[in-house]
């Protein structure tokens, strides 16, 4: 069982390695920081992609299971929310919880505020 789980593991590390390494490969070799970049639709959608990926849902899974039993009632913040995967997961685990994602972006903001209100959990998230 144990071997199972650390295999398992180690498979979902490597995924994200590999993913990781690709996405950096990608990048122009000159980047200039700017506030205009994150409020592109397109870096958006990519952003929205790739928090689909199965790691990235591990990764929430282990977030909200680490989170949930610390505190199952009251208030949490998602900081950087993006399109509001974990808020909105992290409110259904814990009904007692109102979980308030934070955003540089205005289109993050926007479509964590329509996931949420897909799932029927915009009164709790914020």
């Amino acid at each position: 069982m144990k071997s199972t789980r650390w295999m398992w593991w180690a498979a979902a590390a490597a995924g994200l390695t590999v993913a990781g390494a690709r996405i950096y490969g990608q990048r122009t070799r000159e980047r200039l920081p700017s506030p205009e970049g994150i409020e592109d639709p397109a870096i958006a959608a990519a952003f929205n992609r790739i928090a689909c990926w199965p790691q990235m849902r591990l990764l929430r899974r282990v977030v909200i299971r680490r989170a949930t039993t610390m505190m199952r009632a009251g208030e949490a913040v998602d900081l950087g929310c993006g399109p509001g995967y974990l808020v909105t997961e992290l409110a259904q685990a814990a009904p007692g919880l109102h979980v308030t994602g934070i955003d540089l972006a205005d289109e993050m903001i926007a479509a964590a505020e329509r996931f949420a209100a897909g799932k029927g959990l915009a009164a709790r998230c914020g």
